[in-house]
């Protein structure tokens, strides 16, 4: 069963966004794709999502926005979430533009030997040496 949900309307002159539940949780469109993905995955590997029940459309700083028109507050904040938010500008920025050279991860590039070169200043020398990251 379903448990019940009062419907937001937001009024057409209120251009400020903010949470919403148009549908019932989780929605017809997310039931489907849920259902026609449970096809392709093994049980209780995303076992927090299969709790929510929805498919999400896209995100924003913490906001997600699912593919039925619902829009909630993220407070599972999965990796890297909590941190930096959905569609950071800066993220999305530096992701372009190492997309737009070159997106495979195992050859030597600047840019792989950036982010390592942050993760050893960040947290030493293995695994074994984490105190807690320093910034890069």
């Amino acid at each position: 069963m379903t448990p019940s949900v009062a419907l937001a309307t937001p009024s057409a002159s209120d251009s400020k966004r903010r949470l919403r539940v148009l549908t019932e949780a989780p929605g017809p469109k997310s039931r489907a794709l849920r259902a026609q993905e449970s096809e392709h995955l093994a049980p209780g590997t995303q076992a927090i999502w299969e709790y929510a029940g929805i498919a999400v459309e896209s995100g924003s700083g913490s906001e997600l926005l699912d593919v039925d028109g619902n829009r909630f507050l993220d407070l599972v904040a999965g990796i890297s979430v909590a941190a930096l938010g959905y569609a950071h500008p800066r993220y999305l920025a530096e992701l372009g533009a190492q997309l737009a050279k070159i997106h495979v991860g195992s050859f030597t590039t600047e840019a792989r030997l950036k982010a390592l070169s942050c993760a050893h200043r960040a947290y030493g020398v293995g695994a074994h040496r984490r105190h807690g990251p320093k910034p890069c």
